[in-house]
């Protein structure tokens, strides 16, 4: 928009200092459209929780905690962190890590220790179930 009023403007975003403020411009013009929309692009998420609950299963942390980060952030490229809440997905991710490495399974230790980050059975039920039919379909696909 600017280099249709101004024709030197496009010469000027050569200079690293003007392409720095003008991506701020633009950054914040974008941030304005977005909040005149009413959109709320703040997301929060799930691994302050996932280290909390790793925390919680000490001895077997450091193998199920490299696999359920790589879960939750595959699942950035899913609408699962626009479904549910953060939390759930870290409790998720941290039952399917456990699946996959077939070596423990957290939900036979103690079924509860998911309440004890305010997921219900149903919730945690729903993710898992997503979670499988997006892997079913990923494999048809691939």
């Amino acid at each position: 928009m600017i280099h249709k009023k101004n024709p030197v403007a496009a010469l000027r975003i050569k200079h690293k200092e003007v392409l720095e403020q003008e991506k701020e411009l633009i950054r914040r013009a974008e941030l304005l459209v977005l909040d005149t929309l009413d959109c709320d692009l703040d997301v929060a998420l799930p691994y302050p929780t996932l280290v909390s609950a790793l925390k919680k299963f000490d001895d077997v942390a450091s193998w199920l905690a490299p696999t359920a980060w790589s879960l939750l952030r595959d699942w950035l490229q899913t609408s699962l962190y626009m479904q549910f809440e953060p939390h759930y997905l870290a409790v998720a991710a941290l039952h399917i890590s456990s699946v996959i490495l077939k070596n423990w399974d957290v939900s036979d230790s103690d079924i509860g220790w998911i309440e004890e980050f305010h997921v219900t059975y149903q919730q945690f039920s729903d993710i898992c179930q997503q979670v499988e039919e997006m892997r079913d379909l990923s494999n048809i696909i691939v």
